[in-house]
């Protein structure tokens, strides 16, 4: 196991730090949102089978959400899209 977070810290270090907070660290979704400094408006919501766990990143487009597919026991990213009217509000 602790070769696979290694692998993973190489390949993804803030997916790594997400994993161990949450599962090895025994840290709710709230407070692992809070360590990573993630937007904790989405954290927790389920959307079909998937659990958003972490806010991976932001742009100009929209948001990046690390999410956990319960039903396949895998991770995914959610793209959220903004509106043109999110977009041009200010």
């Amino acid at each position: 196991m602790d070769d696979a977070l290694n692998e993973l810290t190489a390949f993804a270090e803030r997916r790594s730090r997400i994993i161990e907070l949450r599962f090895f660290g025994g840290l709710s979704l709230e407070e692992t949102a809070e360590f990573t400094s993630t937007a904790p408006q989405l954290i927790g919501w389920e959307l079909a089978s998937y659990k958003i766990i972490s806010l991976l990143g932001r742009g100009g487009m929209g948001e990046v959400y690390l999410a956990e597919d319960k039903r396949l026991l895998t991770f995914a990213r959610l793209n959220r899209i903004y509106s043109r009217r999110t977009i041009g509000a200010s």
